[in-house]
C-alpha cells in the first residue's frame, strides 16, 4: 500500500478514530472520575445492575455468560472493572492509532458483545443495535485497512522504516496490500457483504426488522410468571422474571390475585400488602432485586425471584386443586401463571 492511499485512508480514519475514541474514553471516565458510585459494590448505580437489564434477551453463548455473572456478584464485579479497562484501553488505543488493525479486531469484539447483550435495548429507537452497528463496522474496516497516515503507527514507520518488512508489524498495524489487485477488490467487497449481512441479521433477531412482527422488548414492561406451586393448605409460590420494558425504571406491582379453575377471586394481596412484603419471602436470583417499594412491589429489569404467599387464616387451599395466580402492574398490564 504506497503512501498516497495511507494518507486517504487516514484522512477517512482520522474523524472516526477520535469520535469513536472519545465514546469509550468518556464511559471510563464517568465511571472512574465523574462517577465512581459505579464502580462500588453495594451502590444503587453500580455498573452490575446495568449490566443484569442486558441479560433478559441477550443470545448464544452471551446469554450463558451472562447468566453465570448476574448469579455470581463477586464475579460480576470482576468482570465490571475488566470491561471498564478494557474500555480505557480501546480509547488510548484509537486515539494514537497504535497497532491499528490489532485495535480494529480488538473493537470489532467489543462492538459484537455489545451487539448479542444489549442489541436489544432502546426504549424509543434502536438504540444499543445501531451504536453496535457502526462500532463493529468501524472496527472491521480498521483491522483489514489499518489506520492509515495521521497515526502513530505511520509515525513509527518512518523513524523505523525496518517495520516495513516485519510480519508481525504488518499483522497487527500496517498491511501491505496491492490496491490495484482482484485480491484487494474481493477483500473490499467481501467485508462489505459480511458486515451488512451480519448487522441486518441482528436486526432481525433483535427486532424482526426484516419481516415481521417488529417489536421492540424496551417499550413496555413485561414479566414472565413460571413454576406456580402450592406450598401448604395457606400459602404459594411462584417465580417472576422480568424480562422487557425499559431499563431505567422497575415495574412498580400493585396487586396478585389468586384465583380458582373458575377464576373466582380467593384473594387479593393489594398494593398495601406488596409494599410492606417481608423481605424473607422474596427470594432473588439476580443481581437485580426484586423488593417493596414506597407504593409497590418493584421489578427492574432483569431481576428473577421465587415470591411466597401467605393467605389469611379465613382461606384455605386444595393441594390437588386447579389455581391461577395474575400480577397487575401499575399501568395495567397483567401477567399469568397457572398451576401445571
Amino acid at each position: 500500500m504506497n503512501l498516497q492511499t495511507r494518507k486517504y485512508i487516514g484522512a477517512i480514519f482520522l474523524p472516526l478514530r477520535l469520535v469513536g475514541s472519545w465514546l469509550f474514553l468518556s464511559a471510563a471516565h464517568r465511571r472512574l472520575i465523574l462517577a465512581p458510585e459505579k464502580h462500588q459494590f453495594l451502590s444503587e448505580e453500580w455498573l452490575g445492575h446495568k449490566i443484569n437489564t442486558f441479560y433478559p434477551h441477550s443470545n448464544g453463548f452471551f446469554n450463558t455468560a451472562l447468566e453465570y455473572l448476574v448469579q455470581n456478584p463477586v464475579h460480576l464485579d470482576i468482570f465490571t472493572w475488566v470491561f471498564t479497562i478494557s474500555e480505557l484501553i480501546l480509547g488510548v488505543l484509537l486515539l494514537l492509532g497504535v497497532v491499528s488493525r490489532f485495535t480494529g479486531l480488538f473493537l470489532v469484539g467489543m462492538a459484537v458483545g455489545l451487539m448479542h447483550t444489549s442489541g436489544w435495548l432502546g426504549p424509543t429507537c434502536l438504540d444499543e443495535w445501531q451504536i453496535a452497528s457502526l462500532l463493529v463496522t468501524s472496527g472491521l474496516m480498521l483491522a483489514l485497512y489499518g489506520g492509515g497516515s495521521f497515526t502513530l503507527d505511520s509515525w513509527l514507520m518512518k523513524r523505523h522504516p525496518d517495520l516495513n518488512g516485519n510480519r508481525w508489524w504488518r499483522l497487527v498495524a500496517v498491511p501491505d496490500f496491492k490496491v490495484e489487485s482482484k485480491g484487494f477488490k474481493r477483500l473490499a467487497y467481501g467485508a462489505a457483504i459480511l458486515v451488512f449481512v451480519y448487522v441486518i441479521g441482528m436486526n432481525q433477531v433483535h427486532h424482526g426488522g426484516l419481516w415481521g412482527p417488529l417489536h421492540n422488548y424496551s417499550k413496555k414492561p413485561g414479566i414472565e410468571l413460571s413454576e406456580l406451586k402450592i406450598s401448604s393448605n395457606d400459602s404459594f409460590a411462584f417465580t417472576a422474571f422480568r424480562d422487557k420494558g425499559p431499563e431505567a425504571y422497575g415495574s412498580f406491582i400493585i396487586k396478585v390475585d389468586l384465583l380458582d379453575e373458575k377464576g373466582n377471586l380467593i384473594h387479593r394481596f393489594d398494593d398495601h400488602y406488596l409494599k410492606n412484603m417481608d423481605t424473607s419471602r422474596i427470594s432473588n436470583i439476580n443481581v437485580n432485586r426484586v423488593k417493596p417499594g414506597a407504593n409497590s412491589l418493584v421489578i427492574p429489569l432483569g431481576a428473577e425471584a421465587e415470591l411466597k404467599f401467605n393467605l389469611p387464616d379465613d382461606k384455605t387451599l386444595n393441594p390437588a386443586g386447579n389455581y391461577k395466580v395474575v400480577m397487575t402492574e401499575i399501568g395495567g398490564r397483567s401477567f399469568e401463571v397457572a398451576l401445571e
